[in-house]
């Protein structure tokens, strides 16, 4: 008889495997903020102290891939913190250990919108062919990677391990520039060790690698992010010499969107987790606006 191989196809879009997951991450999430809210505190701790811990293991564990192995030293780079994601995976354990409320926040912000945004663009993975134990193995690491990274911080706010505030928000984008810093001094390091086989323009290039966007916004999503290069400030832009080709300030280029974008969408998101906070401060601000305007007024004759 023939020997048939079950092959699989990771798509975006209308895909089986592509719906499946995300259908996965949307159930697991839900019942593990239902269990999180009953649950004892410290057996919310014990759970995301594991999974992050684990999931840190997993990263650097995924050199001992046979296509991984085939390919060092040049493979390093892919347990390297060379996207947002990564950086998570790397820090995570130590932020919700030992950070303060302001990475709590971001584990929060950041690990919940890049966690399902992977989920529902895995670009490093479209058109992804499943055809043997090795990329399932490798299939099944990536979505078990970037679940914690959405599971994690829902337990440690539903089980009130943490509280958001709206008081922070500008904190969260300050520490996401200082992520893509660390990105960006990694491409430096894979550059001068050799890891990657890239002249400097390529490395300061907004279209080689530069998955966290640190040099600048890829040509490809032009069409999608145009009607926000308005932010870009002018200044942050120069030429390469030598060339006509525009790059950009490595991580400064993003300052201004990062602030306006992150600070009003994470200020919106806080708000439903403080609205007893958010009331007073709405009421105190108004009534400090008012007074203002009572002294403003015309003097009296």
């Amino acid at each position: 008889m023939p020997h048939h191989t079950l092959e699989v196809t990771l798509q975006i879009g209308v895909n089986g495997l592509y719906i499946a997951m995300n259908v996965f991450l949307f159930i697991v999430s839900v019942l593990i903020v239902l269990w999180a809210r009953k649950a004892t505190k410290e057996a919310v701790h014990k759970f995301i102290v594991i999974l992050l811990f684990v999931n840190f293991a997993l990263h650097f564990l995924k050199i001992l891939l046979p296509s991984y192995l085939s390919d060092l030293p040049y493979s390093l780079k892919k347990i390297s913190p060379d996207n947002i994601c990564a950086v998570s995976v790397i820090f995570f354990p130590f932020m919700y250990l030992w950070g303060g409320k302001k990475f709590k926040d971001y584990m929060f912000y950041l690990g919940i919108v890049s966690g399902f945004g992977v989920y529902l663009y895995p670009s490093s993975y479209d058109g992804y062919l499943i055809n043997n134990a090795e990329t399932v193995v490798e299939i099944a690491r990536f979505y078990f990677c970037h679940m914690p990274l959405v599971i994690a911080p829902l337990a440690m706010v539903a089980s009130g391990l943490h509280k958001l505030s709206h008081r922070r928000v500008m904190w969260t984008p300050i520490i996401f520039l200082g992520v893509l810093f660390i990105v960006g001094l990694n491409e430096v390091f894979l550059k001068l060790s050799g890891i990657t086989n890239a002249s400097w323009q390529d490395v300061f290039s907004n279209n080689y690698r530069n998955g966290a966007l640190v040099f600048g916004p890829m040509s490809v999503l032009d069409s999608n992010l145009r009607p926000f290069y308005w932010m870009i400030l002018p200044f942050l832009k120069y030429t390469w010499p030598g060339t006509s080709s525009v790059y950009y300030v490595p991580v400064l280029w993003m300052a201004l969107p990062t602030f306006i974008i992150m600070s009003i969408g994470y200020f919106l998101i806080s708000l439903p987790f403080c609205p007893r906070e958010a009331y007073l401060d709405y009421h105190m601000i108004r009534q400090k606006i008012i007074m203002r305007f009572r002294r403003l007024g015309p003097a009296k004759t």
